[in-house]
């Protein structure tokens, strides 16, 4: 029972690499970025592009950052196309940074330590240390990660021009408003997942309401009780700093129109009754918006320029290979079923190929 189905980050520049994949690692790729990479390992090389090379003990490094920084994506790693797909985007990070500013990447270093003290924070040094252990990394692995993932965000960003951001900012102003808002959800199934009506949930959401708007209402408390929301019921129901323009519609519409201060009627979406309360909304104005929108169009930027420049600049990559089921695996095939199959695989490696260019 959920409002928004993004996953929440630790920090605006780790959203950000979220967002991009996180396909980045600090590894050599076979040059040094101006003194600030670590030394070029002796591994097998796996792809040569303009500037550079990538050892497989480079990638294996890069993609055991990745479980650690994101466990979700640990089954796609396995994939052979999904693999290829990052070797592709682990190329083109290091390419952007290599060409971005001394100013850029001395900010990148400086973020770094920050975002890290963040994941730390989240999941607590113990449980990390334990994660960093079971995938042969070190903090130091991480940090690299970020400090070039902030870099690349940071390289793009400055491409955006000034004329870019205005036509944005005009264009876009409702989605760059930002709220506090705290809010009860009466699901039409409670928290133990039992069945609950429309109108016992209404009964129940007005209950919460009254009780919310008495003086000296304790929001802790009331959501605990009242609310079916896991991401914020044991918070007061607070939601900080919010993005309306990811909550489910009905949602929206309450955080950019209920008055703020004032506890509102329940409002029905697709999980409940929600009772609201906007306690702040920040509307845009284009100068507090400008970094926001510089790393948006500058995303933008970087996706275009990885689909479209990074295939020409690689000039050799081995391509990783889902392993073939052993024969004893298989059932016994006819000649002629074997040629469908093979037929088949010829079919798929070429799915694969016309897939891994289109991301």
């Amino acid at each position: 029972m959920h409002i928004s189905s993004k996953r929440p980050a630790w920090g605006r520049s780790l959203l950000l690499i979220l967002a991009a994949v996180l396909a980045v690692s600090l590894a050599a790729c076979g040059k040094k970025d101006n003194g600030e990479s670590g030394s070029k390992d002796s591994g097998k090389t796996i792809a040569e592009y303009k500037g550079g090379t990538v050892t497989e003990k480079e990638f294996t490094t890069f993609t055991n950052v990745l479980k650690v920084i994101n466990p979700q994506m640990e089954p796609y790693l396995g994939m052979a196309e999904y693999k290829n797909m990052l070797l592709d985007q682990y190329i083109g990070y290091h390419i952007v940074y290599n060409d971005a500013s001394k100013e850029a990447k001395d900010k990148a270093t400086k973020d770094a330590d920050t975002e890290y003290g963040k994941i730390e924070e989240a999941v607590t040094k113990d449980k990390l240390d334990e994660e960093l252990k079971t995938n042969s990394i070190t903090s130091t692995d991480v940090k690299d990660f970020i400090r070039l993932s902030i870099g690349v965000s940071e390289a793009m960003a400055a491409k955006v021009t000034d004329e870019d951001v205005t036509k944005y900012f005009n264009d876009n102003k409702q989605s760059l408003i930002k709220v506090d808002v705290r809010h009860v959800l009466v699901g039409f199934q409670d928290s133990a997942g039992k069945e609950r009506s429309k109108e016992d949930a209404l009964k129940r959401a007005k209950e919460a309401k009254a009780k919310l708007e008495a003086a000296g209402a304790d929001w802790n408390a009331l959501a605990k009780e009242y609310s079916d929301d896991p991401g914020s019921s044991s918070t007061g129901g607070l939601y900080s700093n919010a993005d309306p323009s990811t909550y489910v519609e009905a949602f929206k519409k309450a955080c950019l129109e209920q008055k703020v201060g004032v506890v509102g009627e329940p409002v029905e979406t697709e999980y409940g009754y929600h009772v609201i309360k906007v306690e702040k909304r920040d509307e845009p104005t284009l100068e507090n918006s400008k970094q926001t929108i510089k790393e948006t169009i500058g995303q933008t930027k970087l996706n275009d320029y990885m689909q479209n420049e990074v295939p020409k600049l690689i000039t050799k990559k081995e391509e990783f290979k889902d392993p073939s089921p052993s024969p004893a695996a298989s059932p016994a095939a006819s000649p002629a079923a074997n040629s469908g199959a093979e037929n088949g695989a010829a079919t798929n490696s070429s799915d694969a190929a016309a897939n891994n260019g289109s991301k």
